[in-house]
């Protein structure tokens, strides 16, 4: 599976139009998705939502990195893997994000 747009993106809205862009904050400044708005009144949550997709490459930057640090933690004698749902769950979040089966 081909790896998502890399970068830093960002949600911009062009003043009147009723189409958001989320964009790559770089240079090159490459389109990655299109929001639109559907109803005035419900621009706020497009515009939440959109902030929320600008910010996927980071939250999965971090997620990926908070992983990789409690799995470096040893076990206590006695513990199990299994009883880290969170983890478990966090692992299976990366890999449904990078196109695999957890």
């Amino acid at each position: 599976m081909t790896a998502h747009t890399p970068g830093k993106w960002v949600a911009m809205y062009l003043s009147g139009s009723a189409e958001g862009v989320i964009r790559t904050d770089d240079e090159h400044s490459q389109p990655v998705a299109c929001v639109d708005r559907v109803t005035p009144e419900s621009s706020a949550q497009e515009e939440a939502n959109a902030r929320l997709l600008a910010a996927a490459p980071e939250l999965l930057a971090t997620l990926k990195d908070a992983v990789a640090h409690l799995r470096s933690i040893p076990l206590d004698p006695g513990d199990d893997e299994d009883d880290a749902p969170a983890l478990t769950a966090a692992e299976a979040l990366i890999a449904k994000t990078e196109g695999h089966s957890a």
